[in-house]
């Protein structure tokens, strides 16, 4: 379902939400700059309206709602799951299992999805990388600065005094 912060406006059980996709390009002189493209669509307005906004839509609407939300389900799960090119991964490895500090997924060594690890854990993580590459005098790994990036995007955590604190 939708954040609740991407909420614009509400008539009853229908909720209208904002989303912006945001990309990468390069110029002709190789530099790159960020553009993005926002648009609305309409959902259930809260997580207690779903069964009503449900009952509303007609048989095809509901067809198309499920496989909506299926599809996003689904891709949340791989993206959270597929490792990416090291640099651009908040996975690390502690004793053996994977932990994908952005989102809580836990892989023990067999390759077997293990109990999320919860929001307030990865973000205590994610400062305490940074906390240590400070004491060291050097830079965070990478793993570290993009959970930290991915955490702040998914609006799951808010910067306060130079730290991560979990958005409530």
């Amino acid at each position: 379902m939708a954040r609740a912060d991407a909420l614009e406006s509400q008539t009853g059980f229908i909720g209208t939400y904002k989303t912006t996709a945001k990309w990468t390009v390069k110029d002709a002189e190789g530099k790159e700059r960020v553009e993005s493209a926002s648009g609305t669509f309409i959902g259930p307005a809260s997580a207690e309206t779903l069964v009503s906004y449900y009952q509303s839509l007609k048989a095809d609407e509901q067809s198309a709602f499920l496989e909506a939300w299926f599809y996003g389900a689904d891709l949340k799960k791989k993206g959270g799951l597929r490792p990416a090119v090291s640099a651009e991964s908040p996975w690390v490895s502690r004793d053996g299992v994977k932990i994908n500090l952005s989102t809580g997924d836990r892989i023990d060594k067999e390759g077997v999805a293990m109990k999320l690890l919860p929001i307030e854990k990865c973000i205590g993580a994610v400062n305490a990388g940074f906390d240590d590459a400070n004491m060291l005098e050097q830079q965070p790994k990478a793993a570290f600065v993009v959970a930290r990036k991915m955490l702040l995007e998914a609006k799951k955590a808010i910067e306060k005094d130079g730290r991560l604190v979990v958005r409530k």
